[in-house]
């Protein structure tokens, strides 16, 4: 199955706004690449991760999306993008606080360990009336905010097994039937095959109730459910 293409929507949004921008000259210039081409690679590897988000959603239309894990803003601005594109559902977001009160109006605090960012900053107010940001542990608040039905789901938060089994199977109970889980870190744990992964494991649970769908940047996958 084909994803719809992009045509670069959600980039206008994004890359043109001075925050990020700003931010991923810092983050960059922070590291001290063993190679320069890598910091390029992390660039480019940044567009593909947001555009293959903004095609599942675009695929999908939910009339409530939500993803776990925001930072800086990343995937909620891909969601957003797509749902204002369609004309069509809300985003929730959940992510535990920041120290928030100690943020400047610009979002961003210089301390001796570098710069903080407000969680979901990087959103451009264009697309933030489809947005609500709940801040708190995703153990509390995610079966909450999946009451009611989903047909989006992006994982992004605590990659540990026992977390990312609870929020796959959270939200697969109120997924939709053609609605899309998604998850970023699927190979976690990197190295160690010896120790549960959480992805294949959910995927052999509710082999015969999903499709896989194309595959997205490393890391980075995603099903349809079916039944």
């Amino acid at each position: 199955m084909a994803l719809p293409e992009s045509r670069s929507i959600w980039p206008v949004h994004v890359l043109g706004n001075p925050r990020w921008i700003e931010f991923n000259l810092k983050r960059w210039s922070q590291v001290k690449w063993r190679d320069p081409r890598d910091a390029a690679y992390q660039v480019v590897e940044c567009w593909r991760w947001c555009d293959y988000i903004y095609r599942l959603v675009r695929d999908c239309r939910p009339k409530v999306a939500i993803e776990t894990g925001v930072y800086f803003g990343r995937s909620s601005a891909a969601i957003l993008a797509a749902l204002q594109h369609d004309g069509m559902g809300r985003l929730i977001s959940i992510d535990l606080p920041t120290a928030s009160d100690h943020f400047n109006e610009d979002g961003m605090m210089e301390a001796s360990s570098g710069a903080y960012w407000r969680t979901g900053c990087l959103v451009p107010n264009s697309l933030r009336p489809q947005w609500e940001l709940r801040l708190g542990d995703a153990k509390d608040l995610l079966p909450t905010a999946v009451d009611g039905g989903i047909g989006f789901f992006l994982h992004d938060s605590e990659h540990t097994y026992r977390h990312m089994t609870f929020e796959y199977e959270t939200a697969w109970k109120a997924l939709a039937v053609g609605g899309i889980l998604a998850s970023d870190d699927t190979d976690w744990p990197v190295g160690h095959p010896e120790m549960p992964h959480a992805w294949p494991e959910f995927l052999e649970r509710h082999r015969g109730e999903c499709r896989l769908l194309p595959e997205g940047p490393v890391g980075l996958r995603a099903i349809r459910r079916t039944s």
